[in-house]
């Protein structure tokens, strides 16, 4: 087993790569692999070293890979955002108009007491009027 502390390249990226080991070589690649400010460094390794060739082949196809999945996550962000956009627009269209059918209920409630007064106000008239013919004898 070979524990390869990553964190502590910086002497190794000092060296001539003629001078690394294989050990070196490839711990370089493994922490420097996705570095910019190492690239070239990193491909003198690869150029050196066949087995690295074809694990820079590997790494490139994942990245690749990864490339392709972050498009289709965003895309998919992207989807559900707008549909998000969407409920959000659709829920508060529709508190508008549960808050319109409250007010119109509201007003029929108010209408309906006015109805229940005036009947109340006819029943009482015509109670008068029974009375009245009662005295009338009619």
């Amino acid at each position: 087993m070979v524990i390869i502390e990553l964190n502590k390249l910086e002497k190794i990226l000092k060296k001539p790569v003629d001078t690394m080991t294989p050990l070196e070589m490839w711990s370089i690649f493994l922490g420097r692999a996705d570095d910019p400010k190492h690239r070239g460094l990193v491909n003198e390794i690869i150029e050196r070293k066949g087995v690295l060739g074809m694990a820079g082949a590997v790494l490139a196809t994942i990245s690749k890979d990864e490339r392709e999945r972050a498009k289709f996550m965003s895309r998919r962000k992207a989807e559900t955002d707008r549909l998000s956009d969407l409920l959000t627009v659709r829920h508060d269209e529709r508190l508008k108009w549960e808050a319109v059918v409250a007010d119109k209920d509201a007003e029929i409630a108010d209408k309906d007491a006015e109805i229940a007064d005036k009947d109340a106000e006819i029943a009482d008239k015509d109670a008068e009027i029974a009375k009245l013919r009662a005295l009338l004898g009619k």
